[in-house]
């Protein structure tokens, strides 16, 4: 698949010299007192790091996987990213993360529908699945917007997620939610 541009950004795969910025952003999508600004975070919720280590490196080497980003086309800076994996069971996406500070404009949905379609016409998929905090209710609206349903299929966040997840007191379950592509 082609790198696309859209509006002001240019969707393309990330590389490898592209993980610092990555993990920059990921972690400022979602925790501490940076993601605030934007409405996806999960800052109230959960503390310590949402990638562990070199999380993104490994799942840059993996042949299937797939890392993209939205690069803007003026100042090179990436302003959001979604990772697809491609697992026996299908493809899963994650580390989906927009700046906090330009939320809501349309970057996450641009690069929600290029990594649906790099799935389905490339990896030949037939649906694409996410797993999302089952109380994150504005998020769940987000994604049923976008044809995600409930499969009903609950894991406890514990299950997935090591020692450096700490909760706030929270006993958190995700939910699996699935799209048709």
């Amino acid at each position: 698949m082609k790198t696309r541009a859209k509006g002001q950004y240019l969707i393309e795969f990330a590389t490898e010299a592209d993980l610092v910025e990555l993990k920059a952003l990921i972690e400022s999508a979602y925790r501490g007192e940076s993601a605030k600004a934007g409405w996806t975070h999960e800052a109230d919720l959960l503390d310590g790091f949402r990638l562990e280590g070199d999380a993104l490196q490994k799942v840059l080497m993996d042949e299937n996987a797939r890392i993209f980003v939205a690069r803007d086309k003026v100042t090179n800076k990436i302003e959001g990213t979604i990772c697809i994996e491609l697992g026996e069971d299908g493809v899963e996406f994650g580390k989906f993360g927009v700046n906090p500070n330009i939320q809501a404009g349309g970057i996450g949905k641009l690069l929600l529908g290029y990594a649906e379609e790099f799935a389905k016409n490339e990896w030949h998929q037939s649906a694409m699945k996410l797993s999302v905090i089952t109380i994150r209710t504005e998020l769940i609206e987000y994604y049923l917007r976008r044809g995600y349903l409930p499969t009903g299929k609950l894991i406890a966040m514990e299950e997935i997620h090591s020692g450096e997840t700490w909760t706030k007191g929270h006993d958190l379950m995700l939910e699996i939610y699935e799209k048709p592509l």
